[in-house]
């Protein structure tokens, strides 16, 4: 009797054995079918925007024998400046100090072989912002006329408030690009999109529109306003996209 009892007890653990493998291999069977794979692509998206803010970036420059002469002929020119610019229409929050810096001014003498002080330059660097792009020809000509000694650039580019709603436009436009890609790629590869695993933006960039600074220069020193006309403001993004196939 006590050699029956085994034997039952011992076929039931087969059996149970048998019955843990099986599960196992389903499972295994149903995990294999349902592996998942990556699907990695990458879309752009390209737009252009009319600008809708200026930005002029002034450079005054005065020499004297000493550095606080320097410095002061700097700080009147620029306080004539910033005060014709003011009459014009330019709010004075648009009006920034982009550098400052007082140098020593050394020349090469090839006869002495050796560098000569020739006194000292005061250096200060504006930028000034309008969102009336009407006025940026009046702006350059007004700064030059009262002691601009460079102009160094003239852009047109977004303002934030519309940027932000430009940078929405071009990442959906680079996010459908991508999805078009990934649609492309799975036909052809004869797989499934089931979703998204993961989503980024990898560049985003502004590029605005330069004037010539060389042109608004040489007309605004003959008392001109340069007729200075905006161009399109260009938009980039790219994201990096993974799929999900099956």
């Amino acid at each position: 009797m006590i050699k029956n009892k085994n034997s039952s007890n011992n076929a039931l653990l087969i059996a149970g054995f048998v019955v843990i493998a099986l599960l196992l291999a389903w499972q295994g069977s149903k995990m294999s079918v349902e592996k998942t794979h990556d699907l990695s692509v990458s879309g752009s998206g390209k737009l252009d925007f009319l600008p809708d803010e200026s930005q002029i970036f002034f450079r005054l420059e005065t020499t004297a024998n000493n550095p606080k002469n320097a410095q002061d002929k700097n700080s009147e020119s620029a306080s004539k400046v910033i005060a014709a610019l003011k009459s014009v229409g330019v709010e004075k929050d648009d009006i920034e100090t982009m550098n400052y810096h007082v140098e020593i001014i050394r020349e090469w003498n090839p006869k002495l072989e050796k560098y000569e002080d020739k006194g000292y330059r005061a250096s200060h660097s504006l930028k000034v912002t309008s969102k009336n792009l009407d006025l940026v020809g009046k702006i350059v000509e007004t700064g030059v006329s009262n002691g601009v000694n460079n102009v160094d650039n003239v852009l047109f580019t977004l303002s934030k408030e519309k940027e932000k709603e430009a940078k929405s436009a071009v990442l959906s436009l680079a996010a459908k690009n991508a999805r078009e890609k990934a649609d492309v790629l799975a036909q052809s590869l004869a797989v499934k999109i089931k979703g998204i695993k993961s989503i980024s933006e990898s560049s985003y960039n502004v590029i605005p529109y330069y004037a010539r600074s060389d042109m608004v220069m040489e007309m605004s020193a003959a008392k001109v306003a340069p007729p200075i006309q905006p161009s399109d403001v260009n938009l980039q993004a790219q994201v990096n996209v993974v799929f999900d196939i099956r």
